[in-house]
């Protein structure tokens, strides 16, 4: 049991984390929207299954993702997890 409840808290707390680098690493300012889809992101959601947590269609979903890439400075999700895993010291 206190496997499984560890294991709980490090899948819902990691995503959070990185997030939280990846906003402190780019200095930039997300909105509590933006902030959701970059968490949903990092959690490894499709296109689809974020359109369906936020409750937009997946064009939409699409559309977000990229304008979020170009407000973090970078072109794909390769470059965002390289962004959330990169050392503090690099």
């Amino acid at each position: 049991m206190r496997l499984h409840c560890h294991a709980y808290l490090q899948a819902n707390e990691i995503p959070l984390l990185l997030t939280e680098r990846v906003i402190r690493q780019q200095h930039v300012e997300l909105t509590l929207r933006e902030q959701e889809l970059l968490r949903l992101m990092m959690t490894g959601y499709a296109v689809d299954d974020i359109a369906e947590r936020l409750g937009v269609r997946p064009i939409s979903a699409a559309t977000y993702i990229k304008r979020l890439y170009r407000k973090l400075g970078i072109s794909g999700l390769r470059e965002l997890f390289g962004l959330a895993t990169r050392a503090e010291w690099a």
